[in-house]
């Protein structure tokens, strides 16, 4: 059961937002209530990363209850694939209306730097212009990304300050997820294995 914040919470949100944007967010772009404080739970309260499922995480979410899904080609290990339906955005246009929703949450919790994830968006687009008919490919390097490479990012830049090993410059202890995104977006790395 999730607890909703409180309407001083959500009005302290909004104006962090303002304070960034210089403008509330779009109606379509603005996450509801329920995205809000859970997001606020998992990031701030269990300081766990920043992972949203868009199959899920719709903009409008009250009034959208359906799951959204997508289509991959999984091989199956004789040189043939097979299709599955997939949780998460059929295209890049649903992608990026899960994706403004979730940015706008992200920069009302203080969490990621709008550059950060303007960066991790371009990203996606990016890939998207060089290889069009892979977006199953894009959307299941991108969710993996958020729920998992992040995470082993914040740990690395953790090491390495624990370390004495150098560590980005705009690297935080305590609001470790602007440095993260970042890294992940320029990680070649990891897109090239997961998709190129």
């Amino acid at each position: 059961e999730l607890l909703l914040a409180s309407r001083s919470e959500i009005d302290r949100w909004a104006n962090a937002y303002v304070a960034v944007m210089g403008a509330p967010p779009l109606e379509e772009e603005e996450p509801n209530e329920a995205q809000l404080s859970a997001s606020h739970r998992r990031i701030n309260v269990l300081k766990q990363r920043p992972c949203a499922d868009f199959g899920v995480w719709l903009p409008f979410a009250r009034r959208t209850q359906k799951a959204q899904k997508f289509r991959a080609f999984m091989p199956v290990g004789d040189g043939t694939y097979v299709v599955r339906e997939m949780p998460g955005p059929q295209n890049l246009l649903q992608w990026l209306s899960s994706w403004k929703a979730y940015k706008v949450a992200l920069i009302m919790l203080e969490v990621v730097s709008l550059a950060a994830l303007q960066l991790y968006e371009k990203t996606v687009e990016r890939l998207v212009m060089q290889w069009p008919k892979c977006w199953h490919l894009i959307v299941l390097a991108d969710d993996k990304g958020r729920a998992e490479r992040l995470e082993k990012l914040r740990r690395r830049f953790l090491v390495d300050e624990d370390g004495g090993r150098p560590v980005p410059a705009d690297w935080s202890r305590d609001r470790p997820w602007t440095t993260c995104f970042r890294a992940l977006a320029l990680d070649s790395e990891y897109w090239d294995e997961q998709v190129r």
